[in-house]
């Protein structure tokens, strides 16, 4: 109520200066408008009127015909036109160019560079040459383009040369729009401020344009087609119009009210100073009766963008009562919510993945277990004591790190105890049919790593790769440490295959179930980007390679 009885009586003066304003306008600066836009018009009309005249004159000049008579321009010839166009240009030649087009197209001579539908006879019919075959005389033409140099051209003039009734080319001037900006400078200046223009053809084409609106500008029924901008009796800017029988050209004038007389100036800066009095008693009184509500707000909001974990406490006035206590409550309920489900969803997902690495790490392949056991049956009945008791010995340690779940990391030099204990005992019953070869480097051997993922694979070279080969096979074991990561390779001189790799370990219910397994295992303790890879030659022998980092992801 106090910022809206305070603004009430600046509205009210507001709007009886305005009104001043308006009629200010319609009774002085419209007239002077007037005046300028007339002495504009003269002032072009008479420069255009010149050229007319003196374009005219040129064909009749002995040198000139005599450097057109023939097919082509001797450098005399060009050294004559040029002689006679900057003569005719004089003083204003920067803002002017000249051109001679052959009418058959035989050649050019200008003072810049040609436009390109200045060609013949390519544009014999089209825009400025068509005008020229209608008027014996000079003919103006709009002919807005736009140089390489950057020139930018307002009106051309042609005129065609003539040897009897037959056309032999034709002068064309180019008149540009800095040439009629200097001639409008004259009558730019004024007591109102200064004047703008903006001059179009009769086809709404904008041919000159000083006004601080970019090109093309449209125009229709002598109004401004930008969402209407300029209207006659438009509040911020005054323009009026006036249309050129002679040459079919219409001048705009625009004066803005921004400079206006010093009485329009007064009345601004008195609703000016009126506002900004009212928005600054209105902020003193706001900012005074908004702490109360703001401050609460912005400091609850700090709090929440500050958080950096679920479990953290908002710092907040528990005896409010109001809305914002309420707000800041419920949030902070919230939170703890979130936070216990958060730790559930973590111990959750944390006995899950303990509980599948223990499951797959409790599965060993039951052939081997068979054909173990088969083995020991046999050197049972041939009564050799001491095999038996070696392979029972070596297949229990192999049952055992197979059982014991609890423990899910060993070293390296465990992991490859495991390996001679299953080599030891395939030994027994293939005999001198393999060699197996160790090749680790010693500072990788004390790198904890999951158990059990090395035997599946020298077991799975064995099986599908040396049992029924018909040479000596070799299953080769190395490993090296580079950086942050641990590398293992297990290569055999096998069978080889030609199966994918990845249909062929994604298939958990495969005779490679062992391959499986242990590429799952790795994906859980080193994450997906792990895993191992396999490169396999059909009668030639596989080698499967392992990437580690010598961290896991987490402590299991």
């Amino acid at each position: 109520m106090i910022v809206l009885s305070s603004t009430i009586p600046l509205i009210i003066l507001g709007v009886f200066s305005l009104g001043f304003i308006n009629n200010y306008k319609q009774a002085v600066i419209k007239n002077h408008i007037d005046d300028v836009l007339q002495s504009a018009e003269a002032i072009v009309n008479s420069s255009i009127e010149t050229y007319s005249e003196l374009l005219q004159v040129i064909p009749n000049d002995k040198e000139f015909q005599n450097s057109i008579s023939s097919e082509t321009l001797s450098e005399e010839d060009e050294q004559v036109l040029n002689r006679i166009m900057y003569s005719l240009m004089g003083t204003k030649s920067h803002n002017l160019d000249m051109h001679y087009v052959d009418a058959n197209g035989l050649y050019i001579y200008s003072t810049a560079t040609t436009p390109e539908f200045y060609r013949l006879p390519l544009y014999e019919n089209w825009g400025i040459f068509r005008v020229a075959k209608e008027n014996p005389n000079v003919s103006v033409y709009p002919n807005r383009f736009k140089y390489n140099n950057g020139f930018y051209n307002a009106l051309s003039l042609i005129k065609p040369v003539k040897d009897g009734q037959q056309v032999r080319g034709y002068l064309i001037l180019d008149v540009g729009t800095e040439m009629i900006k200097e001639q409008l400078n004259s009558v730019k200046g004024s007591s109102y401020g200064a004047i703008e223009f903006v001059i179009t053809s009769s086809n709404n084409e904008v041919l000159y344009n000083d006004t601080n609106y970019p090109n093309p500008i449209k125009f229709s029924n002598n109004r401004f087609d930008i969402n209407k901008l300029y209207e006659e009796n438009n509040e911020e800017f005054i323009y009026n119009t006036r249309t050129d029988d002679v040459y079919q050209l219409t001048y705009y004038a625009i004066i803005m009210d921004a400079i206006l007389s010093s009485q329009i100036r007064i009345f601004t800066i008195l609703i000016f100073v009126g506002v900004l009095l009212v928005g600054l008693l209105t902020s003193i009184i706001g900012f005074f009766i908004g702490r109360e509500i703001s401050d609460p707000i912005v400091d609850l909001a700090k709090q929440i963008q500050d958080l950096e974990s679920l479990g953290k406490k908002i710092d907040f006035d528990d005896n409010r009562k109001d809305e914002i206590g309420i707000i800041a409550i419920e949030f902070q309920n919230m939170l703890e919510r979130l936070e216990n489900f958060h730790i559930a969803d973590l111990e959750k997902r944390d006995l899950l993945k303990t509980a599948e690495i223990k499951a797959l790490l409790s599965q060993i392949n039951p052939h081997f277990l068979y054909n173990t056991l088969d083995s020991i049956k046999w050197k049972a009945k041939l009564d050799e004591t001491e095999d038996i008791a070696f392979m029972v010995t070596e297949l229990s340690f192999l049952l055992k790190g197979s059982i014991d779940t609890d423990r899910t990391m060993v070293s390296v030099r465990e992991e490859l105890r495991f390996i001679e204990s299953y080599i030891n005992i395939q030994k027994l019953r293939y005999e001198d049919r393999f060699e197996y070869i160790l090749d680790v480097s010693d500072e990788v051997m004390e790198y904890m790593i999951p158990k059990l993922i090395l035997q599946p694979i020298v077991e799975n070279a064995l099986i599908h790769g040396i049992e029924y080969l018909d040479k000596t096979g070799i299953i080769k074991v190395t490993s090296w440490a580079e950086e942050e990561f641990l590398y293992f390779s297990i290569s055999d001189n096998g069978l080889g295959s030609n199966l994918n790799f990845e249909e062929l370990i994604s298939n958990k219910d495969s005779e490679h179930i062992g391959l499986y397994n242990v590429d799952k295992r790795i994906k859980l303790y080193y994450g997906e980007e792990y895993g191992m890879r396999w490169t396999s030659v059909l009668n030639e022998g596989t080698t499967i390679s392992i990437k580690l980092n010598k961290k896991v992801k987490g402590d299991l």
